[in-house]
Protein backbone atom coordinates (compact mmCIF):
# COMPACT_ATOMS: atom_id res chain seq x y z
CA UNK A 1 0.00 0.00 0.00
CA UNK A 2 1.47 3.22 -0.91
CA UNK A 3 -1.74 5.71 -0.14
CA UNK A 4 -3.91 5.90 3.39
CA UNK A 5 -7.03 4.92 2.79
CA UNK A 6 -10.16 5.17 5.61
CA UNK A 7 -12.63 3.30 6.19
CA UNK A 8 -15.14 1.59 8.69
CA UNK A 9 -13.34 -1.11 10.92
CA UNK A 10 -15.02 -4.38 10.28
CA UNK A 11 -14.88 -5.22 13.95
CA UNK A 12 -16.08 -2.66 15.10
CA UNK A 13 -18.49 -0.41 12.29
CA UNK A 14 -19.20 2.36 14.16
CA UNK A 15 -14.86 2.93 14.57
CA UNK A 16 -12.70 4.99 12.04
CA UNK A 17 -9.51 2.93 10.49
CA UNK A 18 -6.66 4.81 8.73
CA UNK A 19 -4.74 2.29 6.96
CA UNK A 20 -1.34 3.39 5.49
CA UNK A 21 1.71 2.54 4.24
CA UNK A 22 4.06 0.17 6.26
CA UNK A 23 1.58 -1.76 7.96
CA UNK A 24 0.08 1.05 10.28
CA UNK A 25 -3.82 0.48 11.04
CA UNK A 26 -4.61 3.30 13.30
CA UNK A 27 -8.34 2.52 14.86
CA UNK A 28 -10.03 5.60 16.13
CA UNK A 29 -13.17 5.57 18.77
CA UNK A 30 -15.07 8.25 20.00
CA UNK A 31 -12.26 8.34 22.91
CA UNK A 32 -9.04 6.45 22.21
CA UNK A 33 -7.35 5.44 19.53
CA UNK A 34 -5.36 1.78 18.94
CA UNK A 35 -2.38 2.14 16.73
CA UNK A 36 -1.18 -1.42 14.77
CA UNK A 37 2.07 -1.91 13.06
CA UNK A 38 4.28 -4.70 11.54
CA UNK A 39 7.33 -4.21 14.01
CA UNK A 40 7.41 -7.01 16.25
CA UNK A 41 7.30 -6.32 19.45
CA UNK A 42 10.06 -8.10 20.62
CA UNK A 43 12.08 -6.10 18.07
CA UNK A 44 10.53 -2.92 19.58
CA UNK A 45 11.68 -3.54 22.92
CA UNK A 46 14.64 -5.19 22.48
CA UNK A 47 15.97 -2.83 19.70
CA UNK A 48 16.52 0.84 20.48
CA UNK A 49 17.04 2.53 17.16
CA UNK A 50 13.79 0.96 15.96
CA UNK A 51 12.31 1.88 19.36
CA UNK A 52 12.83 5.32 18.84
CA UNK A 53 11.62 5.83 15.67
CA UNK A 54 8.15 4.15 15.70
CA UNK A 55 7.94 5.92 19.42
CA UNK A 56 8.68 9.54 17.45
CA UNK A 57 5.93 8.68 15.50
CA UNK A 58 4.10 7.73 18.07
CA UNK A 59 4.19 10.50 20.14
CA UNK A 60 3.35 12.84 17.08
CA UNK A 61 0.23 10.68 16.81
CA UNK A 62 -0.35 11.21 20.46
CA UNK A 63 -0.27 14.69 20.40
CA UNK A 64 -2.45 15.23 17.24
CA UNK A 65 -5.00 12.97 19.30
CA UNK A 66 -4.53 15.60 22.46
CA UNK A 67 -3.26 12.61 24.77
CA UNK A 68 -0.48 12.57 27.14
CA UNK A 69 -0.02 8.81 27.30
CA UNK A 70 -0.23 5.90 25.24
CA UNK A 71 -0.06 1.64 26.35
CA UNK A 72 2.82 -0.53 24.61
CA UNK A 73 1.88 -3.96 24.91
CA UNK A 74 1.75 -7.25 22.57
CA UNK A 75 -0.72 -7.18 20.00
CA UNK A 76 -4.12 -9.46 21.12
CA UNK A 77 -3.46 -8.01 24.63
CA UNK A 78 -6.75 -7.79 26.62
CA UNK A 79 -7.92 -3.95 26.69
CA UNK A 80 -11.14 -2.05 26.64
CA UNK A 81 -11.12 -0.25 23.29
CA UNK A 82 -13.26 -2.33 21.72
CA UNK A 83 -15.68 -2.06 23.90
CA UNK A 84 -15.44 1.66 23.97
CA UNK A 85 -13.35 2.60 26.97
CA UNK A 86 -11.00 5.71 27.01
CA UNK A 87 -7.57 5.60 28.45
CA UNK A 88 -8.09 5.46 32.00
CA UNK A 89 -10.90 2.62 32.32
CA UNK A 90 -8.55 0.80 29.76
CA UNK A 91 -5.63 1.09 32.51
CA UNK A 92 -7.99 0.16 35.18
CA UNK A 93 -9.23 -2.84 33.15
CA UNK A 94 -5.24 -3.85 32.17
CA UNK A 95 -4.61 -3.55 35.59
CA UNK A 96 -7.36 -5.82 36.85
CA UNK A 97 -6.83 -8.32 34.41
CA UNK A 98 -2.77 -8.10 33.71
CA UNK A 99 -1.34 -6.83 36.42
CA UNK A 100 0.80 -4.05 36.89
CA UNK A 101 2.67 -2.51 34.35
CA UNK A 102 6.68 -2.69 33.50
CA UNK A 103 8.61 0.50 34.55
CA UNK A 104 11.35 0.41 32.35
CA UNK A 105 12.10 -1.09 28.52
CA UNK A 106 14.03 -3.99 29.94
CA UNK A 107 11.36 -5.01 32.76
CA UNK A 108 8.94 -5.60 29.55
CA UNK A 109 11.56 -7.49 27.82
CA UNK A 110 12.12 -9.92 30.59
CA UNK A 111 8.59 -10.38 30.96
CA UNK A 112 6.07 -13.38 29.92
CA UNK A 113 3.48 -11.53 27.44
CA UNK A 114 -0.24 -11.18 28.71
CA UNK A 115 1.20 -11.34 32.11
CA UNK A 116 2.14 -8.74 35.43
CA UNK A 117 5.08 -6.05 33.83
CA UNK A 118 4.30 -7.07 29.43
CA UNK A 119 2.70 -3.20 29.09
CA UNK A 120 4.42 -0.20 29.40
CA UNK A 121 3.00 3.57 30.11
CA UNK A 122 4.56 5.62 27.71
CA UNK A 123 4.39 9.22 28.27
CA UNK A 124 6.89 10.36 25.88
CA UNK A 125 8.37 12.88 28.75
CA UNK A 126 12.14 12.36 27.12
CA UNK A 127 10.84 13.32 23.49
CA UNK A 128 8.59 16.50 24.29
Amino acid sequence: MKEWTIEACQAHPAYTQLIGPGGFVLTLSPVAAELYHMMRFSRFVSDADARALLRRSCSTIAQLLGSSRAFVMPELSPTGFFEGLDLTASEAQLRREVGAPATTWEELLDSDYYGPRSWYVETFADLR
